[in-house]
């Protein structure tokens, strides 16, 4: 599952799909529903640069790394490249988490700012998540830099990484419960109610990736007492892989809300088939009607070949055309017939 193969298709197409989410996003902002382009949408593009950013960073660690290649002996080229990998990946995923939690609370006070309650937890969660993002990525460029891996000594890096990872599965907790209470007091249907509720829960997607990674953190860094002092290829694989995982999909479900016009516009399985029923239906009436139309035609032909002088005009005309000449073609109904 975590060969080098599996690991640049997954920095390849789960990107791409949330490029596709974000230029959808701008669609509807600009063309379908033109409004302002907010600090919400600024805030998903640039987050969607640095998905590109970290995919790329997996794509080379696969390539002239170590990723995906635990049944490899252990090459110096590879280990010190890899220590750069890991470097960078690890300080561009806090700007990456960051963002894409803030473009999503910023969305939320498009919405629900009129709720006073809301508006300030809202503005507490965006401050936390602005210096959670912010102290976390500053510790993480310059407690150990980019030879953390090779013995250089430094504060205990392996703690660093599992407290980001369980405080990023709690503020996606956060986020996502955030907007509830203000559903909730809508003036709407229950089932109104339940689908908007259902278009915020896609978030829990990531949430759900988020937690398998804090997993794989926890098994690689093991939350006892004292954790490895070194991680492994082996080790250090499925995290990487499932951070791409997340924050791709984190910014694909980040988009889902703001795009409710493209999705109420896709009609349902049963609007589908009733639909298609209707249509054959319809297909059916015609096809009737235009065999007795087809008929009636044929009828009012063969009864005008006895007409003495249409019968005459018909031979004079035979002797003025050659034998070569196309018919003419007289259109009944869609079809050709010949006269």
């Amino acid at each position: 599952m975590y060969g080098v193969a599996s690991l640049i298709v997954t920095a390849t197409v789960l990107p791409l799909l949330g490029l596709v989410a974000v230029c959808l996003r701008f669609f509807v902002r600009l063309r379908l529903k033109p409004s302002f382009v907010g600090i919400d949408d600024c805030l998903i593009a640039f987050s969607c640069l640095l998905v590109f950013a970290q995919a790329a960073s997996q794509i080379t660690a696969a390539v002239i790394g170590e990723l995906g290649r635990d049944s490899e002996p252990t090459v110096d080229w590879r280990v010190a490249n890899q220590g750069k990998l890991d470097y960078a990946t690890l300080v561009i995923e806090k700007f990456t988490y960051s963002c894409i939690k803030l473009g999503v609370l910023f969305f939320y006070r498009r919405i629900f700012y009129h709720h006073k309650t809301f508006r300030i937890l809202n503005n507490i969660l965006i401050v936390i998540i602005t210096l959670w993002g912010l102290v976390f990525m500053l510790m993480e460029a310059f407690t150990c830099g980019a030879d953390s891996h090779h013995g250089h000594p430094c504060a205990p890096q392996e703690w660093l990484v599992l407290w980001f990872a369980i405080t990023d599965v709690l503020g996606d907790i956060a986020v996502l419960t955030l907007p509830y209470p203000c559903i909730r007091a809508l003036q709407m249907s229950r089932r109104e109610k339940v689908g908007l509720s259902a278009i915020f829960m896609l978030g829990t997607l990531s949430l759900l990736f988020g937690i398998v990674r804090l997993g794989f953190v926890a098994k690689t860094f093991t939350i006892y007492f004292h954790p490895s002092k070194s991680a492994t290829s082996h080790d250090r694989t499925p995290p990487s892989f499932w951070t791409t995982v997340e924050v791709s999909i984190g910014l694909f479900a980040a988009c889902l809300p703001p795009l409710g016009p493209i999705i109420t516009r896709v009609p349902s399985p049963r609007k589908m088939y009733t639909s298609v029923r209707h249509g054959l239906a319809s297909y059916a009436s015609g096809g009737s009607k235009l065999s007795e139309r087809i008929t009636s035609v044929e009828h009012v032909s063969n009864v005008d070949a006895f007409d003495g002088h249409k019968m005459g005009a018909v031979k004079e005309r035979e002797r003025g055309v050659s034998s070569d000449e196309e018919v003419e073609m007289v259109q009944y109904g869609g079809f050709k017939e010949k006269v």
